[in-house]
């Protein structure tokens, strides 16, 4: 019992131990039902712009599909015969893997034996799509070897935001691979870079993607289908080099431009509507998005500097990590404000404070860290928010010398008790009236 007396008069003695507490299981709780996950998002969002643009991946090269493009081809979907001289265009200067993010699981126009010749090539890989049910998928080519088909869906956040890229899916015990992983299979393993699956994680080489989990960083149970990684954007709209299918088609491109090189095709035109919000939509005023194609690029570029060039992937901590950082911030915000009393330099320190918190966020997230900003950020100024009104209530009635109450609380409490003597004295005249009267 002096044990439990001691800290008790402790937490009466310095009342911003148990205000941090009482904050912080709170803060969790919200965490726990997915309350703040909104507000780490945007966090995350924000830094994510603040990142410096790594600029085009030298290994990367996208054939874009422009509007005047379509026009030139006068339809759309392209022919078969179209996309079979567009294959064998590029295949004459070697690239390792040929992507082509159209779907193609029915014949357009003319040259069907050609496409099928021209998918042969074992550096070619084409898509498919998973969709949300059996009804929904999208097939491949037909007689495809699966090395050459890897499913081009990505996981899309709850306000429409795409963070997140699954690199692979289990459906009927077969597993299938994205359209990402398969194109930078191709290219790894002419380093020799071995890839394997377990129950675990993804390993290339000797890289380890490990997938997310239901409360990785920002996130509070969130659905972790697959083989999921947070997507490391290398660069907002130049992920690669960029070259028109007309300049490829007429010749225009250098042939080092290719050679060895990891080669996307896909859409960029807007009546393709294969378009993306991404972390730098929101800096956008004309609503930016990303073309699929560019988001399968930066997916590929991320796989590719993880294995070749040891690019860091990202981390975060575990949750009884991020609920002391939490409490921490709690903690730091009651100390002060009850240290500080209600010193005109107050506000400074605490927006400070705040200032050091997305200070730590942001170099956490250079290093591909995700540190929690929100949570700790309101752990901070509830707990400083509560102290600072307990203390403008407490010096209000009681004398902050000598702990006793002064003239307002006794002035306030007499009133009360002559209120409360008015109401008896009432209730005794009305029952002494009926009394009477009976």
């Amino acid at each position: 019992m002096s044990v439990i007396s001691h800290i008790w008069k402790k937490l009466q003695k310095d009342p911003y131990w148990l205000t941090s507490l009482v904050v912080t299981g709170l803060l969790i709780t919200l965490r726990q039902i997915g309350s703040l996950q909104s507000l780490e998002l945007i966090a995350f969002d924000y830094m994510v712009r603040l990142q410096a643009d790594q600029g085009p991946d030298p290994r990367l090269l996208v054939v874009e599909i422009t509007e005047e493009d379509i026009r030139n081809q006068r339809e759309w979907p392209m022919s078969d015969q179209a996309m079979a001289d567009l294959i064998a265009q590029l295949q004459s200067a070697n690239p390792r893997a040929i992507g082509i993010d159209i779907y193609r699981d029915r014949p357009q126009g003319d040259g069907q034996k050609a496409l099928a010749e021209a998918l042969k090539s074992s550096e070619v890989v084409a898509i498919t799509g998973l969709g949300i049910s059996a009804d929904d998928r999208i097939p491949p080519p037909p007689n495809l070897d699966p090395s050459q088909v890897g499913f081009n869906d990505f996981i899309i956040d709850s306000d429409g935001i795409l963070r997140r890229s699954l690199l692979f899916a289990v459906e009927d015990q077969q597993k299938l691979y994205s359209f990402a992983l398969q194109l930078s299979r191709k290219y790894l393993a002419h380093e020799g870079a071995e890839f394997s699956v377990d129950g675990k994680a993804v390993y290339i080489g000797s890289t380890e993607f490990v997938p997310l989990e239901k409360t990785s960083g920002g996130y509070d149970n969130i659905n972790t289908t697959g083989y999921q990684i947070l997507l490391d954007y290398r660069s907002s709209n130049l992920v690669s080099r960029k070259v028109t299918l007309t300049e490829v088609m007429s010749g225009q491109i250098k042939p080092e431009w290719i050679e060895n090189k990891v080669v996307l095709i896909g859409a960029t035109a807007p009546s393709a509507k294969d378009f993306f919000y991404t972390p730098y939509s929101s800096e956008k005023n004309d609503e930016h998005v990303m073309a699929g194609v560019l988001v399968h690029a930066q997916a590929v570029s991320q796989l590719l500097s993880s294995v070749l060039d040891d690019q860091p992937l990202f981390w975060d901590w575990p949750q009884w990590a991020e609920t002391l950082w939490i409490w921490g911030w709690s903690l730091a915000g009651g100390f002060v404000v009850w240290k500080m009393k209600r010193s005109v330099l107050l506000g400074v320190v605490l927006l400070t404070g705040l200032g050091v918190l997305g200070s730590i966020c942001f170099v956490s997230f250079s290093l591909t860290g995700w540190v929690p900003f929100a949570a700790p950020a309101l752990a901070l100024l509830l707990t400083s928010g509560a102290l600072i009104t307990y203390q403008v209530f407490y010096q209000s009635f009681y004398d902050p010398m000598t702990g006793l109450p002064n003239r307002a609380l006794f002035v306030r409490q007499l009133r009360q008790a002559i209120s409360k003597r008015k109401q008896l004295a009432e209730v005794h005249s009305s029952s002494a009236i009926f009394a009477v009267g009976s």
